[in-house]
This record gives C-alpha cells, structure tokens and sequence, in this order.
C-alpha cells in the first residue's frame, strides 16, 4: 500500500483496461492512501489522474502520444445533423441553407443532454476528452466534475451505469465515491462522457443493452440534473434518445485548420510553412478538402512531418489511398472495434470496389447528390456479381449502405434521403481507379472525351497517378489531341511554322531548349501579334484569345524555357539597356519575344569574343537579316562564322540591337497575316491547347519509360504526330 502498488495497477489500467474494469472494486482499496483522506484530498486526486488519463493524443502512426493541448482545436456543431433535414437536391446544390455553427464548449454549458453524431474521425472522442480536461483542471472552462466512459467496457460488464461511474472514481483514486457522485448528480455538478455508442455491435445484442443502462439512469427522477454527452457515429442504428439535444460535429474550416496546423508544428516553423503553403496551392484543392475531418488533417500532419522535402503532396493518389486505408481498415482494427458481420464480411479490396463503381457511375452523370433509390440501384448492380451473391431482391442495400456511412465515413447523408461522398476529392479518386482498373473495357477512351472539362481534370491527374506505366495512356492521348485539329488546314499551317522554327533554333542552341518548348514560344507570340495587331479578330475574342496565350506560355515555362535567360540581367542589361533607343527599349520591356531573341544573340556574340568591329559586324548584320527574313528568321550559324577572338564592350551594341530587333519583328509580323481563322477554328485551337497543357500535367505525375520522347511529340503537325 506504501509501497509502488498503485504506479503498477496504473500500468495495468492504462495497457489491459478490460481487466482492470473486471477487477476494480477488488483492486480499488490500493489507490487509498495510508491515512483517512478528504473528500477534497480524494477528488484532487481522481481530477489530476483524469488529466494524466485523458490529456494525450495517440493516432494510428504517431510513435508518441502527443499533449492534446498541442493540437486540440474549439469544436463547433451543428444544431441540426444534416441527416435530420428536409432538403431537395435543388436546395442542397444551391447551398442556400446555412448551417449553424455552436461553439461546442458554450453548449455543453448550456444543455443538458447531447448527443453528438460525426463520421469516423471527425474529433468526437478527442472532443470527450477535451471536455474532461477542461472540466479536471483548476483553470478549466467548465464548473463540473467529469466521468469519462468507455461505453465497450460498460457493454462487457453487469453493472449499471452508476455502478460503473462509481469504479471509475475508485481507479482514479476516489474510493467509497458513491455518495459524492450522488450529490454531484443532484446539484448538477457531474459531467457524464459516454463515448462509442456506434461501436457497439447490434447483432449480439450488445448495442441495446448499453442504450438500456443508459435510459435507466436518464429516466430516474434523481439524476435529472446530470449533464451526458454522448457520442455515436452518423447513421450507425441506435433510438433516438429523445431526451437529449441531437448535433453534429461540423468539419474543420480554414481557421480551425490553421490552428491545428500551427499546434501540431508548434516546434518547427518551416514545416508549418511549409504544410499551410502546399494546402493553400490550387493543385492540392481535393488534399485541401480531407483535412475537414480532423483525423485525416492529422494523417497529412504526419505525412509532412516524415517528408525529407518540402513541396508537399505531389502524388495526392497516394494520399488518398493512405486516407482509405485508414477508414477502411485501420481506424477500427487499431482501436479494437468489432463491426456487424453482414458488411464485414466484405473485403477492403471489394468494397473499393464497389465505390470506385459508385463512383464512376455517379461522377460520369455529374452527379454528385445521390437519391436514395438511385444509389440503392448501384449498390444492387454492383452486390449482385459477386461470388455467392444473393438475388438482387433480397440484397440489404439499406443495411449495407448505413454500414458504410457509419464505418468509414466515406459517404454521408447531406439530407433525408439524399447522399454523397463526403467530399468530392473522394468520388474523383475512386472514379479514378475504376478507369484504371477496367482499361480493356474502353474507359480510357471515354475518359479523353472530356480532355476539355474543368470538373475531369482532378480525375486525369488521378488517373495518371495510379498507372504503373503510363506510356500507352499518353500514346492515346497524343493523338487524340491530334484529331481535334487534324483536318484544320489553317492551324496546321500554324503548327508546320512554328515547328520549324523550333527545329531551326535547337540546331543552334541544342541542348539548352526542348523543342517542344520553342514550339509553344513561337505560337505564344503569334497570338499576341494578332492581338496587338487585331487582324480580322472580333472584340469579343479578346479574353479568350488571353487565355490561348496564358496557355502556350505556361507550356513553354514547363518544358524548361525560361521567360529571360539570367545573362540578361548579370551580363548585359547595365551596359546595353542604357544605349537602347526609347523606343526599342519599350519593345525590349514589353515584348518578351524580342527580348529572348535579343539575348540568344547577345549570349554568342559575349560567348564566342567576336574580334570584329562593331563596324564590321553591323555591315555582316545588314546581309545577314536581309538574307534570312526570306526564309523567315535570323541564321545564327552564319553569325558564328563571322566570329573570331577579339572582345568588344555592350556599350557598342546598340546598332546590333535595332538590327536584331526589327529583323526579328519583320518575320513575324510577315507571318500573323494569315492568321485570320474563323469561330470554329479558333475553339478547336482553344481546345487543342487546352489539352495539351492538361497532357503535360498528367505527365508531371507519371510513370513512363521515354519522358522526353512524350514531350517531343507536344504540338507537332498532324503529319508529324501520325508518323510517331
């Protein structure tokens, strides 16, 4: 009893709860001390036990339990479960009807009884025990003595429920509790946290006799003034408990989240930097939407603190996956919970299955709010080819589909009687894998017919990402994107241009540029020209027309070409800006075009040491631009022919520079007086770049054998592309 006794039973308690519970009012005479103590010295202690009991967070991953003060962030609920209203698919996609937001602390105040619903790891035990903390510490927010229960262990026991809160005092210390936790009931000083009701099995009866012991002591007049909160999972089978105030946990929003963020790297600020920046990029928006679930925001925590870089999330395939391998099969497994067998029975690799089915079959009719009868129709589909399979009239679609909202969280009911997954990344991630995984019955094929929507994209990059090898797809894909301007003479006519002029450039500065990079430089500054120039392009053209141009640019840009090469700034720009005419140098600011022509000229001229003078140099300049603008641009190659040893200073070059600039400038203007397509023509053209700069985001995330070889194939002539 003096002696290390209690440290030991803590241990005990702590590792094998079950069979402490069994034991407790044998063991709980050792947690006295050696003199008669108060009933305040004995409440002192049960309160700081409560602390060190419930004052960690322990996750599936985590080596450590971390305090829950690091990253517990305020809870807000919902006064009304959305599964509890009345709300037509109109409505809900609509959004109009807000939903009101309690801080949760101030209602567990102000009510009673509450009943807290939430999907799996949207913070409902955290929750619990953050109210206990706050109600043990002497610096806490709530005036109540709390009692936290384990409703699995009061399952495995024949006591009651006051019985069982009576133990529990007796393990944190206060023995011979019963007619303290009496008086604590009467004055309405008890807190009563019941959390788990879902992960009480039905089948054995387990479930009811729980929700009985916890109606018995509801119902007694003595205990009206007794504060619950109890938690179960949303659409897990339980009464209504109307006694209490039903509410949902609500998901994180972008403050909730910034403060866990902060919390959990409260000890390394570039990591937190790091985690808030990548879930702020516009490339992450369906990573971005996990962490409304408190659990998952978690997962992301860990993944950033393991990762030895800090660009964030690249492969959000393998994020997600991560994700559902939580939900599907550790999150109950790690903490012991047994489900109903019916859906048990089911492995994880077919209830993937089966919601990469849903889930194309939905996200394919853009539908993203599901009806009951339409989601009871998919679920029939999809349970009636499996081994054994009952007829499609006796399949429990109704049982099964409250088992897969109730475990893993996946899908939610956003109304009576209409469903969805719980966030759209969800449903474009396993839309993904059933493309990949049914190849041979053409849904590749389909899936190109929406290269153009902004809602598939998410599902290509997925799509991409979860390939072994992703060579065939991006052989499909290249020309697929050739037959939407394959019979465009005018854009074709576009493409044999600017094609040789990139062919014509990589001869002279091979290696330092892809082609296909110079390719989409070229016809970046074809479109500005028209624009500049309005030849024959309707106002109305002009926005559109910016977008084509943002998107060659960017095709530019990821194919490794830079806007200005750094010699501009290091080698050339205090000597040559200065002897620039006005006008040029306004040109040279604005036209990025004349400038990287400008400067590739400038590179050889310093690189090579021209001896001539400057003299010289201009008169050779004269006959070479007039030579070349026939053929449409300057030959470089001739230019290095005429080079030797001798140094000459930038302030000399700015006659080379108007040379250089107007004959550049001739050559294009020369060429942008064809463009003059008409509204057909300049859509497919839209279309075509569109896809293309989706096909080189995809690749960014593949696997493939010949990466460059892909890239070279971007923006060919249809000619060319048929040949590859």
């Amino acid at each position: 009893r003096n002696g290390r006794i209690p440290d030991i039973l803590f241990y005990v308690q702590t590792h094998n709860p079950f069979m402490f519970q069994k034991y407790a009012e044998r063991l709980a005479p050792f947690y006295e001390l050696p003199h008669e103590r108060s009933e305040e010295e004995k409440l002192a202690t049960y309160l700081t036990w409560v602390e060190r009991q419930y004052g960690g967070l322990h996750l599936l991953d985590m080596g450590r339990k971390r305090p829950l003060q690091d990253v517990y962030t305020a809870v807000e609920l919902l006064d009304k479960p959305e599964a509890y209203r009345h709300l037509n698919i109109k409505t809900l996609q609509q959004n109009t009807m807000a939903k009101k937001r309690v801080d949760g602390l101030l209602l567990v105040k102000s009510e009673k009884r509450l009943f807290v619903q939430g999907g799996p790891g949207a913070g409902k035990t955290t929750f619990l025990k953050h109210l206990a903390l706050e109600s043990a510490r002497q610096d806490g927010q709530l005036p109540f003595v709390p009692v936290f229960v384990d409703l699995q262990m009061l399952a495995d026991t024949d006591k009651d429920l006051f019985r069982f809160v009576v133990d529990e005092f007796a393990i944190g210390g206060f023995s011979a509790a019963a007619p303290f936790v009496q008086r604590c009931i009467r004055d309405g000083r008890l807190l009563l946290l019941l959390d788990g009701l879902d992960e009480l099995p039905v089948e054995d009866g387990q479930r009811k006799r729980v929700e009985q012991k916890i109606e018995q002591l509801v119902r007694q007049q003595q205990n009206q003034n007794c504060h619950i909160v109890l938690t179960c999972r949303t659409a897990a089978e339980h009464r209504r408990f109307e006694q209490f105030d039903h509410v949902q946990v609500a998901a994180f929003d972008a403050a909730q989240v910034n403060k866990f963020v902060s919390g959990w790297f409260h000890d390394d600020e570039s990591k937190k930097r790091a985690m808030l920046a990548a879930l702020a990029a516009a490339e992450n928006k369906g990573v971005k939407d996990l962490t409304q679930t408190p659990l998952l925001l978690a997962l992301l925590c860990m993944a950033a603190e393991d990762s030895a870089t800090t660009v964030l999330f690249e492969r959000r395939a393998d994020v997600y996956q991560k994700a559902f391998d939580v939900l599907l099969r550790r999150w109950d497994a790690g903490r012991g919970i047994k489900r109903d067998a019916f859906y048990r029975n089911m492995t994880a690799e077919r209830k993937q299955q089966m919601l990469a089915f849903i889930a194309y079959e939905t996200f394919s009719k853009s539908e993203k709010l599901i009806p009951l009868h339409r989601l009871q129709e998919l679920l029939r589909e999809y349970l009636v080819t499996l081994p054994d399979a009952s007829p499609a009239q006796d399949i429990p679609t109704i049982a099964v589909l409250r088992a897969m909202i109730a475990q893993h969280g996946i899908f939610v009911e956003r109304s009576r009687g209409i469903y969805a997954f719980a966030h759209l990344s969800f449903q474009e991630y396993f839309t993904a894998k059933y493309i990949v995984a049914n190849v041979q019955h053409g849904t590749l094929e389909r899936l190109l017919a929406h290269m153009t929507e902004d809602k598939w994209r998410e599902v290509f990059l997925l799509t991409t990402s979860l390939f072994a090898k992703g060579d065939r797809f991006f052989d499909i894909f290249l020309k697929r994107l050739a037959t939407i301007i394959a019979d465009l003479a005018p854009i074709q006519k576009m493409l044999r241009w600017a094609n040789a002029k990139a062919t014509q450039a990589t001869q002279i500065m091979q290696p330092t540029y892809k082609i296909a990079a110079l390719r989409a430089w070229n016809l970046d500054k074809v479109l500005v020209r028209v624009i500049e120039n309005d030849y024959a392009i309707d106002l109305g053209y002009y926005d559109t027309l910016a977008l084509y141009i943002d998107i060659d640019y960017s095709l530019a840009l990821d194919l490794g070409l830079n806007r200005i090469p750094k010699l501009v700034s290091d080698s050339l720009h205090a000597g040559f800006m200065g002897h620039l005419p006005r006008n040029l140098l306004d040109l040279y600011r604005r036209d990025d075009l004349f400038s990287f022509n400008i400067v590739r000229v400038f590179e050889r001229v310093i690189e090579l040491s021209l001896k001539l003078q400057l003299e010289d140099l201009a008169q050779e300049l004269r006959s070479i631009i007039d030579s070349s603008n026939n053929a449409g641009g300057l030959d470089l190659e001739v230019l290095e022919r005429k080079t030797g040893t001798a140094n000459f200073h930038s302030r000399d070059l700015s006659g080379l520079a108007y040379l250089i600039v107007t004959g550049w400038g001739e050559q294009y203007n020369i060429f942008i007086e064809s463009v003059n397509w008409d509204e057909a023509e300049w859509e497919s053209y839209a279309n075509y770049l569109k896809g293309t700069a989706l096909l080189l985001a995809c690749l960014k995330m593949a696997t493939v054998t010949d990466r460059e070889g892909i890239e070279a194939r971007l923006l060919l002539p249809a000619a060319q592309e048929k040949g590859s």
